[in-house]
């Protein structure tokens, strides 16, 4: 199985077109200042069990004063905020921390113009993602239980065991700047 794996990185690693390069870091600073700003709209959430359910959502992104440091504020339904510094590490790399501000740190990714993240907290494995798009900000949290895969496949083969997390919660907004 690790054999195969290296064959098909190696196989996408070299198969980029010979002018394909990443974004600069001058780039990735810049394309953070359109971040900036209060963004809102209505999350959706939507579980496995068929329930649905809508919260207006914000977003407010912007500088500290310290370089490389932003407010980023997440407030829902006027009731729950969390503010949290979204803090530079290596913009090269498109490697940043999100500082919950409560021994909390996050590691986010920035690449084509979005910050992923992967963690989990309480048994669960949370996947977020935020897309700037068209002048909006696309949020997408996908949530599944951690402690219980559906553990398909055979030990003896190629592939091996393969682990699948049940997604059991969907959370969707589209955030457009005030």
């Amino acid at each position: 199985m690790k054999k195969n794996l290296l064959i098909v990185l190696l196989f996408a690693l070299f198969s980029f077109p010979a002018g394909f390069a990443f974004s600069k870091s001058e780039n990735r600073s810049s394309a953070l200042e359109e971040w900036t700003g209060v963004w809102s709209g209505k999350l959706d959430v939507r579980t496995s069990d068929g329930k649905s359910s809508t919260v207006e959502m914000t977003l407010t992104i912007e500088e500290t004063g310290t370089p490389g440091e932003w407010k980023w504020i997440t407030n829902y339904g006027g009731n729950l905020s969390k503010d949290y510094i979204l803090k530079t590490v290596d913009p090269e790399k498109g490697l940043y921390l999100l500082d919950e501000n409560n021994s909390i740190v996050l590691d986010y990714f920035f690449s084509d113009n979005a910050f992923y993240n992967m963690f989990s907290v309480q048994k669960n494995i949370l996947f977020s993602k935020y897309l700037m798009s068209d002048g909006e900000i696309h949020f997408e949290v996908i949530s599944a239980p951690i402690h219980s895969p559906n553990v398909t496949g055979n030990e003896s083969d190629e592939t091996g065991l393969v682990d699948s997390y049940p997604v059991y919660a969907v959370q969707k907004a589209v955030l457009r700047k005030q």
